[in-house]
């Protein structure tokens, strides 16, 4: 809600920059929602994992928002993970979902194929035509993400995050820049 009210009051202002391309608030919006909506549609439930193997270009906070706006919770995934600790992360946290691209998806084929989780191409869920919000009853408690420590003491382990925590964690950061400014 708190991203859907920053796209309608600043729709053509620019939201993401990442690997030279941007979009604004409106494009990325409307590709969280067309994340979102194919997700749903997929059935991922509330507070389900859904990890996202993708590099840091502007897609990757498409499928973040995506995710987080059906409902589910985002497992961020490097790309660059040995095969292991994919397997690893994406069999301990019980996620269902993997979003990455089709050229990753061709590069790690062999590891793919062993993986029990949905495979889901972020090209095939960006070609969708459903950018309306989704109503979908996200409550402050909820699971929001999960990401994993390193495992330098052992077995990695994932920190689940909740709605609020992050909501907290950027309107901290919110406050202390406008103080700088000062």
């Amino acid at each position: 809600v708190l991203f859907e009210r920053q796209a309608a009051l600043h729709p053509d202002k620019t939201a993401v920059i990442a690997c030279g391309k941007s979009l604004t608030f409106r494009e990325l919006n409307e590709n969280a929602n067309k994340i979102a909506n194919y997700l749903i549609d997929m059935g991922l439930k509330k507070e389900q994992m859904a990890g996202v193997m993708l590099p840091r270009t502007v897609d990757v906070y498409a499928a973040r928002q995506g995710i987080m706006k059906a409902g589910g919770a985002f497992l961020p995934i490097d790309p660059e993970y040995p095969d292991e600790r994919i397997s690893y992360i994406l069999n301990d946290s019980q996620a269902e979902f993997l979003l990455l691209p089709e050229s990753l998806a061709k590069e790690r084929k062999m590891l793919l194929e062993k993986l029990s989780v949905r495979i889901l191409l972020i090209e095939e869920l960006l070609e969708s035509k459903k950018t309306e919000n989704p109503h979908v009853d996200i409550r402050p408690e909820n699971l929001c993400y999960c990401i994993y420590t390193s495992g330098s003491t052992g077995k990695p382990k994932g920190v689940m995050i909740e709605h609020r925590n992050l909501v907290n964690y950027v309107d901290d950061n919110r406050y202390n820049v406008e103080a700088q400014a000062y």
